[in-house]
């Protein structure tokens, strides 16, 4: 239930943002803000390496030796927020017509966003280990929230420009990461001096599952990448606003696996967390089934109704996103389940899957027919994703519904 509340809070707030922004800054510029937030959180989700997934694993596993991981990861976490600062500045460079001094200034102050960034994620991540889930979805929800608010003082004031967005935005991963940290060190301060695994360890497993870990569309944001690089701001603008009619089943299948994962981790009977995972897939099934439906019949009204009639182009993009997420939230429990089952590499293989879809179909569909060209080859890429997602869970003797439905999974395949 947390997870739900902390997932309609995040959808709010995305609402809030969207709706600012689309009104204030209009297309264009709705399109530079939409990319120069695009970057951090691409390189923060790449950066990361799925290391700080990786600490929730171990922190559910072995809950005393969670505070010498942190002490551990550290240095990790320095030496990654400096790297990617720098390889943002050089994407932006790229991306974004840097002559325009507004433009350059909100460049710089939303690329400052990373390291708090990074805190904020690692410390969400070990609180998630912990189980700690009212903390863990608070804090989540806190980034999303700030900026909302942020947003929305500018815009009542009258003072929502690129730049003043810019700061909101980074101020608000600047507390968030403030207070996750004060929150993560009063959890584990008293956790016990054991011996966690190594850093290699970490590196591996986290690496094993990064992809799985990393959509193209919930993290790596490839969709906005290609439009941001090859189409108009205009159209990014557009696919920006389809695009915030995802997010609620999105956060809410990712609270449903983010439940999951450390439930099944710490489970000891495999049979158990089996049929742990049975029952999550099915909740988030029908769960993000309800909503991605509800949301496609009447996207015609809730688009010009938010953002106004000039974004009730992004009308066909919000049914054909909507469809594709559909299999997405599945997915994604269903990869947060194998992770917790020790299978990590599930989500990777099924990730990679998609992409072997996603990039040939975005080549083929956005020339001729643009952001619908992009929503379309991302729904080709996500059904292929969970084929294969399930067909890997079959492989290792689990059908994903079978526990739930009390019926017996197929024995394993030699060498599963």
């Amino acid at each position: 239930m947390q997870g739900f509340v902390a997932s309609f809070a995040i959808q709010v707030a995305l609402v809030v943002t969207g709706v600012v922004a689309a009104r204030a800054l209009g297309v264009h510029a709705r399109g530079e803000l939409a990319f120069l937030l695009l970057v951090p959180t691409v390189l923060t989700t790449l950066g990361g390496a799925g290391i700080p997934v990786a600490l929730a694993y171990f922190v559910a596993r072995k809950p005393a030796s969670a505070t010498s991981m942190i002490r551990m990861l550290l240095p990790v976490g320095i030496a990654q927020a400096v790297a990617l600062a720098a390889i943002g500045m050089g994407i932006v460079t790229l991306g974004l017509d840097l002559t325009a001094q507004e433009v350059t200034i909100a460049a710089v102050i939303t690329l400052l966003s990373i390291p708090p960034r990074l805190l904020h994620v690692y410390g969400v991540r070990a609180l998630q280990g912990r189980r700690r889930f009212l903390a863990f979805n608070v804090l989540r929800s806190l980034p999303t929230a700030g900026y909302a608010a942020g947003a929305l003082i500018l815009f009542m004031a009258g003072h929502a420009t690129l730049v003043a967005l810019a700061i909101a935005w980074t101020a608000s991963f600047a507390v968030s990461g403030a207070i996750t940290c004060y929150v993560s060190f009063r959890e584990f301060r008293d956790s016990g001096t054991a011996q966690g695994p190594k850093l290699g360890a970490l590196v591996r497993f986290g690496l094993k599952g990064a992809l799985g870990w990393s959509s193209p569309v919930q993290a790596l944001r490839i969709d906005q990448t290609v439009i941001g690089l090859f189409l108009a701001p205009a159209a990014l603008g557009l696919y920006v606003v389809a695009q915030a009619f995802t997010n609620l089943p999105r956060f809410i299948s990712s609270s449903v696996g983010a439940v999951a994962y450390p439930n099944i981790a710490a489970r000891e009977d495999r049979q158990q967390a089996r049929r742990t995972l049975g029952r999550f897939v099915l909740l988030g099934a029908v769960v993000s089934g309800l909503l991605t439906g509800s949301l496609a019949i009447f996207a015609g009204w809730l688009v010009p109704f938010f953002f106004g009639a000039d974004f009730v182009g992004a009308v066909p993009t919000t049914r054909i996103l909507l469809l594709g997420t559909f299999f997405w939230c599945v997915r994604i429990v269903l990869a947060d389940g194998a992770s917790g089952l020790g299978l990590p590499g599930l989500g990777t293989v099924a990730e990679v899957s998609s992409w072997a879809i996603l990039l040939p179909a975005l080549a083929l569909l956005t020339p001729p027919w643009g952001i619908e060209g992009v929503a379309a080859a991302l729904a080709l890429s996500a059904a292929t994703s969970l084929v294969v997602m399930v067909a890997g869970l079959m492989m290792k003797g689990m059908t994903p519904l079978a526990p739930a439905l009390g019926r017996p999974a197929p024995p394993p395949t030699a060498g599963a």
